[in-house]
C-alpha cells in the first residue's frame, strides 16, 4: 500500500483472536477497491501456508465462520453480489465432504461439517 493512497485500518471485528476469526486481509483490500482506489493484482506474487494436518475441528470452524463473516460483509458493504456464489460452492463441496467421509474418516467428515457450520454462521450472522 503506498502512503500517498492513504493507509485503511483493519477491521478488529475480523482476524485471529477476534469474534470472526480470519478475513480481515480480504476485507482491506475490499475497502480500497470499494473506495475506489487503485488496485493492482500481479499473479506471479504467491503466498504460500503450510498446510496445517492436524488443524483441529474447533480451529476450522472459527476460520470457516470468520470466512463466512467476510463473504457476508463483502456482499452487504462490498455490494459484491457474487459473494452469495461463492457461499453457495462453498457449502456444496462442504457437503459433499462430509458425505463422502461420513464412513470411512469420521474426523474428515466433521471437518467438512464444520466448515458448512462456520460459514453458514458467519454469513448468517454478521452484521
Amino acid at each position: 500500500i503506498r502512503s500517498s493512497s492513504g493507509v485503511e485500518l483493519f477491521d478488529e471485528n475480523l482476524g485471529v483472536g477476534s469474534a470472526w476469526f480470519g478475513g480481515e486481509d480480504i476485507d482491506y483490500v475490499c475497502k480500497y477497491i470499494d473506495n475506489k482506489k487503485k488496485v493492482l493484482f500481479v499473479n506471479e506474487l504467491k503466498v504460500y501456508h503450510e498446510i496445517d494436518e492436524k488443524r483441529t475441528l474447533d480451529k476450522e470452524l472459527k476460520y470457516s465462520t470468520g470466512y463466512g463473516a467476510i463473504l457476508k460483509k463483502m456482499y452487504s458493504n462490498y455490494n459484491y453480489k457474487k459473494a452469495k456464489k461463492i457461499v453457495y460452492k462453498r457449502q456444496f463441496k462442504s457437503l459433499v465432504g462430509k458425505y463422502i467421509y461420513r464412513l470411512s474418516n469420521p474426523i474428515k467428515s466433521r471437518m467438512y461439517a464444520n466448515k458448512y457450520d462456520g460459514v453458514k454462521r458467519g454469513f448468517e450472522e454478521w452484521n
